[in-house]
C-alpha cells in the first residue's frame, strides 16, 4: 500500500518531528513485561531488565541486575528471557504478554531458528519449560527504540553488584520514558518511519512439547 501524501511529506522534510506512541495493549487484557539484555564484550559480562505493566500501561515492578559471565549477546539477550518469564511466574501472572527487540529469542523458543550450541540449547528448553507454567501468553517484537526503557535499564544494570526489585513505583532512570511509551514522543522522520513499519506478523505458533494445555498458546502479535 502506497504512504499517504501527508506521510510522504513528512518523510520528505528532515526538520520535522512527528509524535509516535509505542505502546500497544496486550490481547485479551494480559499483563505486559518487556525484557532486554545487554553484554559487555570487553568483561564478558551480561545484565538483564524486566518491566512489567498492566493491560492499561499502569506499572506494577521492575527488575534489573547482572547476569554474571555469558558468552555473547544471544546468550544475554536469552538469560533476560528467562528472569523474564521466571519473573511473571514470581509475580503470580497468568496471562501475558512478552515484549522485546530481539526477535531472534521468540524464533529460538518457537523452534523457528537453529539452536547455535549446546549451552544456548539447555537456555532455550529452560525457557520452553517455564513457559508451560503460564496459561497464555504471545510475543510481540518490537524496535529498540520501543523497548527503550527496558534497554536503558539493562544497561544501568551493569554496574550494580546485585538484582535490584522495583514493587509499584517505576526506578526513576525509566519513569519518564514509560510515560513517553504511552501519551508518545517526538521523534524524526526516519525513526518514525522504522517504528510503524516494524509490525512484523506471524502465525501461530505452538511450543516443541508433546502436550498442550487446552488454555495454553503462544503467539506473535
Amino acid at each position: 500500500m502506497a504512504a499517504s501524501p501527508f506521510l510522504d511529506m513528512l518523510f520528505a522534510n528532515q526538520i520535522v518531528l512527528a509524535q509516535h506512541i509505542s505502546w500497544t495493549p496486550p490481547p485479551n487484557n494480559a499483563w505486559k513485561i518487556s525484557f532486554a539484555g545487554h553484554h559487555e564484550p570487553e568483561s564478558g559480562t551480561g545484565s538483564f531488565a524486566c518491566i512489567v505493566r498492566d493491560h492499561n500501561a499502569v506499572f506494577k515492578a521492575a527488575i534489573a541486575g547482572p547476569s554474571g559471565k555469558v558468552s555473547d549477546g544471544v546468550v544475554a539477550h536469552l538469560t533476560a528471557f528467562s528472569r523474564a518469564v521466571d519473573f511473571a511466574i514470581t509475580e503470580g501472572i497468568d496471562y501475558l504478554q512478552i515484549e522485546g527487540n530481539h526477535p531472534f529469542v521468540f524464533e529460538m523458543i518457537t523452534g523457528e531458528t537453529k539452536i547455535p550450541d549446546s549451552l544456548t540449547r539447555g537456555l532455550v528448553f529452560r525457557c520452553i519449560h517455564d513457559l508451560q507454567k503460564l496459561k497464555s501468553v504471545t510475543f510481540r517484537s518490537v524496535t529498540m527504540g520501543d523497548n527503550f526503557a527496558a534497554n536503558l535499564l539493562a544497561r544501568i544494570a551493569t554496574e550494580r553488584q546485585r538484582v535490584e526489585f522495583w514493587p509499584d513505583i517505576p526506578p526513576k532512570e525509566v519513569a519518564e520514558s514509560l510515560v513517553q511509551d504511552v501519551i508518545g514522543r517526538w521523534m524524526p522522520p526516519y525513526l518514525l518511519r522504522e517504528a510503524l513499519s516494524f509490525a512484523p506478523k506471524r502465525p501461530q505458533s505452538k511450543l516443541p512439547r508433546k502436550k498442550q494445555r487446552r488454555n495454553y498458546y503462544t503467539s506473535f502479535v
